[in-house]
């Protein structure tokens, strides 16, 4: 009997849920690591006590009717808040399960508690996710279907100057679409380690220039300047990565310059790597902002009134840099614009693995 006992014990106490027992009276009588955890107390500190003692201020009126529905049905589930030691609420999931005699004395209940405010962000982060994409998809579509229809019914009337610009216009916001699905594709294959790899010698100079002719037809207030000088030894990457990162920077700089003004794009060889930069004179960073640059969904500053897209490409440039054993940061102050800086190393990178632990390289 007491082998059975001190298995059933030891399964309790490493499970991932949190384990509370109640006697008839819902006092606690055993409570396991994971509900200390949730709880930040010890058994000591609460064995003995009330159950309502551990739910949070104004949860217990509709805990007590969810343990008589157990004691009735035999089981019963919910979601309410724990209070934690710290003060800290803590959504948790809840099953009671009643088993026992059909007395109050001799009734006992085992309350199972999983944490899911972790879920529950990442549900608002998916739901913020696919309003995002609606919106951003939905306003280059908008403006391609009007244009179209327009060329298409008016033709016969339009000026040939107007029709080129409304089919420009066109132009412009399907690259905008392409840039949005693109950053959403290379997030998705690096979340899954799914990212293949063309490593190959690529010519900076010839990145930046082409990530300066696709962003500069979209901006007409805006200088760019390139000081990326003749003779620098090629990097080992993925040349369309690289232009991946190289657009989404130069991007990201007009996008939160909105006085206009001049975007450089610098590159200079370093011992074993190339360092690049891209700089603006926009309206900078705050510390606050720095720290949570690259983390999905950020349009950060007062610019985020007026900037589009879906925060996503700062945290694409951050995988596709790492993943070509790199480093990606930035340097601003408030008021005094953003410069950010890139290192990839001058010999091939070394092989990331995928999914399948082979690795997602090629090399021509």
């Amino acid at each position: 009997m007491r082998t059975p006992e001190e298995h059933y014990q030891t399964l309790v106490e490493l499970s991932p849920d949190g384990v509370i027992s109640l006697d008839g009276h819902t006092q606690i009588t055993s409570i396991n690591r994971e509900a200390c955890r949730l709880l930040g107390c010890t058994p000591l500190e609460i064995e003995g006590r009330p159950a309502g003692d551990w739910l949070s201020p104004g949860t217990d009126d509709a805990a007590k009717p969810w343990l008589e529905g157990a004691a009735r049905d035999g089981t019963a589930e919910t979601e309410f808040e724990l209070q934690h030691r710290d003060g800290k609420i803590v959504l948790v999931w809840a099953r009671a399960v009643s088993y026992g005699g059909d007395d109050t004395g001799t009734r006992r209940t085992a309350v199972y508690l999983r944490d899911i405010g972790q879920r529950r962000k990442l549900d608002m982060l998916r739901d913020d996710l696919v309003g995002l994409i609606a919106h951003e998809i939905r306003n280059p579509l908008t403006a391609i279907r009007g244009a179209v229809n327009t060329v298409l019914g008016e033709w016969h009337q339009l000026p040939l100057e107007e029709m080129h610009l409304l089919l420009e216009d066109a132009a412009l916001e399907a690259e905008a679409l392409s840039n949005v699905t693109a950053n959403l594709l290379q997030l998705s294959r690096a979340q899954a380690n799914r990212l293949l790899l063309r490593v190959e010698p690529v010519s900076i100079q010839a990145v930046a220039r082409d990530a300066v002719s696709q962003v500069s037809r979209q901006t007409e207030r805006h200088r760019f300047r390139l000081d990326v000088p003749d003779g620098l030894p090629p990097v080992y990457a993925d040349q369309i990565h690289l232009e991946r990162v190289m657009y989404n920077l130069v991007e990201n700089a007009v996008k939160y310059s909105p006085r206009g003004g001049e975007v450089r794009i610098a590159a200079r060889a370093e011992t074993g790597y190339l360092s690049v930069s891209v700089t603006d004179h926009g309206i900078g960073l705050s510390p606050s902002d720095r720290e949570r640059l690259f983390e999905p969904f950020q349009r950060l500053g007062e610019s985020s009134a007026v900037a589009t897209g879906l925060g996503l490409g700062l945290l694409v440039c951050r995988r596709l840099i790492e993943v070509h054993g790199g480093r990606i940061w930035v340097e601003s102050e408030p008021g005094h614009g953003s410069t950010f800086f890139f290192r990839l190393p001058l010999s091939s990178p070394a092989l990331p693995a995928g999914a399948d632990g082979m690795p997602n390289v090629t090399t021509p």
